[in-house]
């Protein structure tokens, strides 16, 4: 065996592992070139020499690499992680290309998370991983109660929402209990949920708005404003209000200083996300994903357009 260990095949093996960058069957290597020359037998008793040695190291399935299955893991699950909380099934999706096995994935998430490199919510393949702490029931309830006064039902969506682990049955429950503690309140006359705002004057803007927003729908709808045009003039607002603050092609502009430009004053946050998602599939503008919008404050999720798939979007850019 250490004749083998000093012998060229031992440094193509090596070699073939590191140009890889994954995990290959002994098989493959030996397709590649790595084990030419040497019968399959003295091949197989090579590897396993090397793997003695601490040279290499076998994997499930039968597979070899520089550097042990689990450290290879913990490196792809934490990086595909730094853009963002994923679950389980579209994590093991991404991280196939790159030779991880759903069971190699299932085995080192609860060891991630015992060690605080992670955190995990819910179970099965929706289960949530995030690299940050993933906030509680209760302070999703009370910080968008906070943030706008809302029905049980829309109160118990938002949460959802934002944790889909958790059911609407659980979101009513934490519902009664945080009102039963004073921490939610109650505006009777319109049967409306909230939590004692920080900034009572933002509140309070925010709660006109909603009306005024309701009211101009109902009237435009009176009048008969179509929605179509009501969209396309918002759209040219949204062009325009990009063109101030970046001219420049392939520049990003953020959804909240966008969303903040004066020439969009007016403009609801459900004529803001239509217009974005129709400029999108018209192929004017790019849109990117925020990576981590579980991490943001109510208020600043309520700058980012959100599609039916729950993503948020957090810029964007002219189109070429």
């Amino acid at each position: 065996m250490s004749d083998f260990l000093l012998a060229p095949a031992a440094d193509a093996l090596l070699a073939e592992l590191g140009a890889a960058g994954t995990p290959l069957p002994g098989a493959e290597l030996r397709r590649r070139g790595a084990g030419r020359g040497v019968k399959p037998k003295a091949f197989a008793e090579a590897l396993a020499g090397l793997v003695s040695a601490g040279r290499i190291h076998a994997w499930s399935g039968k597979r070899y690499a520089l550097e042990p299955e689990s450290a290879f893991v913990e490196r792809q699950i934490l990086a595909a992680l730094a853009e963002g909380r994923q679950n389980v099934a579209g994590l093991a999706g991404r991280l196939a290309p790159a030779g991880v096995k759903p069971a190699a994935l299932r085995k080192a998430l609860p060891a991630l998370a015992a060690a605080g490199k992670l955190h995990l919510a819910g179970a099965g393949a929706r289960q949530l991983v995030s690299r940050e702490p993933l906030p509680s029931l209760a302070r999703v309830l009370l910080d968008a109660a906070a943030h706008l006064p809302l029905t049980r039902k829309e109160l118990a969506a938002r949460a959802v929402e934002q944790l889909p682990w958790h059911t609407p049955a659980q979101a009513n429950k934490e519902i009664a209990y945080l009102r039963g503690t004073g921490a939610l309140r109650e505006h009777k006359a319109a049967k409306l949920l909230f939590a004692p705002p920080g900034d009572l004057e933002a509140f309070v803007r925010r709660v006109a708005e909603r009306a005024y927003q309701r009211a101009r729908d109902e009237w435009n709808a009176v009048l008969g404003v179509s929605a179509g045009a009501q969209a396309s003039r918002v759209a040219e607002l949204i062009l325009d209000a990009i063109l101030r603050i970046e001219p420049q092609k392939g520049l990003l502009v953020t959804m909240p200083h966008l969303r903040k430009s004066s020439a969009l004053q007016g403009v609801s946050k459900a004529q803001f996300d239509e217009a974005i998602f129709r400029l999108a599939k018209e192929r004017r503008i790019y849109i990117s994903p925020h990576p981590s919008p579980a991490h943001l404050t109510p208020e600043e999720r309520d700058l980012l357009p959100r599609d039916e798939d729950g993503v948020y979007y957090g810029g964007l850019s002219w189109r070429d």
